[in-house]
């Protein structure tokens, strides 16, 4: 049956396209800090995390092709194996074999591992996502204790009304 482990998925094939996650960058990453800086840096560490995300869940979806690979080989190999040995063995007999065999539990730890790093990065996103909402949350109390839109667009009224004023003085002083 070892002729079938080189066609098996390794750890390093299975996650070479797949940054190491850190968890205390994530950390820092989802924890709130200087407001402007939250809110340039929001786009592109959604970006960043979707794509560790997408890569995760392409090797996790390997993983799953890997260990369907694997557990067919292993059905295969034990199969002839009882026959070539006169045995008699039962389903359940096979898959008792099967998934205590060195190779079966191999892939099943790498699918594991796999389905645990996507799902972290789900989450990460979702962090992300509800601290975008927060993030507007802020800005709107922000507009509202600036004196709302005047801040940002700036009063045209109060704009024309100043400038009327200064050209009233400036005729005013001509006179």
């Amino acid at each position: 049956m070892s002729e079938y482990a080189a066609t098996a998925q390794t750890h390093d094939t299975l996650f070479e396209n797949c940054k190491p996650i850190d968890e205390g960058q994530i950390q820092r990453d989802v924890a709130f800090g200087e407001f402007d800086t939250m809110v340039r840096n929001q786009a592109a560490m959604r970006s960043h995390y979707g794509v560790q995300h997408a890569r995760y869940y392409h090797a996790m979806k390997k993983a799953k092709s890997n260990l369907d690979f694997v557990e067919a080989r292993l059905d295969m190999a034990i199969r002839t194996q009882a026959e070539q040995e006169g045995e008699k063995v039962t389903e359940g007999k096979i898959g008792s074999r099967i998934k205590s065999h060195d190779m079966y539990r191999a892939a099943k730890e790498l699918l594991e591992e796999a389905e645990m790093h996507a799902k972290t990065l789900e989450h990460v996103i979702a962090a992300l996502d509800s601290k975008r909402d927060m993030l507007i949350q802020h800005s709107k109390h922000l507009l509202i204790e600036q004196g709302g839109d005047m801040r940002i667009h700036g009063d045209r009224g109060a704009e024309a009304a100043a400038l009327n004023s200064l050209r009233e003085a400036g005729t005013a002083a001509a006179a």
